[in-house]
């Protein structure tokens, strides 16, 4: 940890985390699955761990060695997408997350306030660049805005509105991606194309690693889950 970052930026990141965590606990319990008691139990643990091992990785600095070839972030963010399509494929896995809520899934999407907030002030401090704040073209904080307003007053059972929810998850889905692309090629790796002047050094080291390894997934599973289940309720 950075001694001289404010200690805003690590008590703020620090309660996004733990919140999504507690979160994605909260939504298995929603399921109402038989053995969801068992699942939270065995999903906090692995996030647990998850976490644990990515962010010694950090504080150690293993996801620094930027001249090392593939670029060792690879190894923080492949696994947790592998889960996540892995999940979102898999009959069985599937069949226990649709039944998640849909209001549920569209309210995780809140944590992206505070995510941004965060980007901005690392930007200010010289670890990220500016396009991946709201100054520079990055959006994302839009699709949390949007996600409570989302969820409270569109019904899914209504035909109009499910096609509505679609869209917005298709355009917030968008706006992740965008913020993550940028991510990707402003990092000091061999990938790098821009903003040489000031790279994205900050995702790369402890805690703020747990935002592409941890945050973005969940991010990405709640879309996909969503996107699911509102398209075989739009084909019925």
């Amino acid at each position: 940890m950075d001694p001289d970052l404010p200690l805003r930026i690590y008590i703020v990141f620090f309660l996004t985390t733990f919140s999504l965590f507690l979160f994605l606990l909260f939504a298995i319990g929603f399921s109402r699955h038989s053995k969801r008691i068992r699942l939270q139990w065995l999903t906090g643990f692995t996030i647990t761990v998850w976490l644990g091992i990515t962010g010694y990785l950090a504080y150690s600095g293993f996801f620094q060695a930027y001249e090392e070839v593939p670029p060792r972030m690879i190894f923080g963010v492949l696994p947790p997408l592998v889960t996540v399509i892995g999940l979102v494929a898999f009959g069985v896995s599937r069949r226990f997350l649709f039944r998640i809520p849909l209001f549920t899934l569209t309210y995780l999407h809140i944590i992206r306030i505070p995510v941004e907030i965060v980007l901005w002030w690392l930007y200010k401090q010289g670890l990220v660049p500016e396009m991946m704040t709201f100054e520079g073209g990055n959006w994302d904080i839009l699709s949390g805005i949007t996600a409570p307003f989302v969820a409270h007053f569109l019904n899914p059972s209504v035909g109009r509105h499910r096609f509505v929810i679609f869209i917005w998850n298709l355009a917030a889905l968008g706006l992740l991606f965008n913020v993550v692309i940028r991510g990707v090629l402003s990092a000091p790796y061999i990938t790098q194309v821009f903003s040489f002047d000031q790279p994205n050094i900050g995702l790369l080291q402890f805690p703020f690693i747990w935002l592409p390894v941890f945050i973005v997934p969940a991010v990405l599973f709640s879309h996909l889950i969503a996107m699911n289940k509102l398209v075989r309720k739009l084909k019925k």
